[in-house]
């Protein structure tokens, strides 16, 4: 014969149960908080995993700046900088960089600076690759070619095959 004790009289009110003297009652809700638990923690993993991996893709974006130094002999020279940058955590190299004219042009042949990264240059989330060119030969090519500097825009090409171009006009 069972007996119900109780409510005041359980030694588990926490639990907010009210079970029989055998303790089957209580066996079930351990075993329902358990399962609830394991069931929460689950999805929270699965969650957390995609979450990352959606961010372990390359992110990577180009900036332009303006360089000014002066040679060995003491004369200005005026570079323009593109930095390229990766913010994901995925890897991925730069295989071609140039600067185009919109909506598709290539711009003529120019020559970089030596300071320009090698290609193919490898970017990661801690290192990134920097393209010079000489800002007088590119607006040279540009008074040639009667062209707008208004209209120029870097890209480069990645390893995968996609081309990342920069939304602002080059900074002459």
């Amino acid at each position: 014969m069972r007996e119900l004790m109780r409510s005041s009289d359980c030694p588990s009110v926490h639990l907010g149960c009210l079970h029989s003297i055998g303790g089957n009652q209580l066996k079930i809700d351990i075993d329902r908080v358990a399962a609830w638990t394991g069931a929460i923690v689950s999805f929270l993993s699965l969650t957390w995993n995609m979450a990352t991996w959606k961010s372990s893709r390359h992110k990577v974006k180009i900036k332009l700046t303006n360089v000014l130094y002066k040679d060995g002999s003491g004369k200005n020279v005026h570079l323009l900088c593109i930095t390229c940058t990766n913010s994901g955590k995925d890897p991925i190299s730069v295989t071609n960089w140039g600067i185009r004219l919109l909506p598709d042009k290539q711009l003529g042949n120019f020559r970089p600076h030596p300071w320009s990264s090698k290609v193919p240059s490898e970017i990661s989330n801690v290192t990134n690759a920097r393209f010079f060119v000489h800002a007088d030969e590119l607006w040279e090519i540009c008074q040639d070619q009667r062209m707008s500097t208004a209209k120029l825009r870097p890209w480069i090409e990645l390893s995968n095959g996609s081309t990342v171009s920069s939304k602002k006009r080059v900074p002459l």
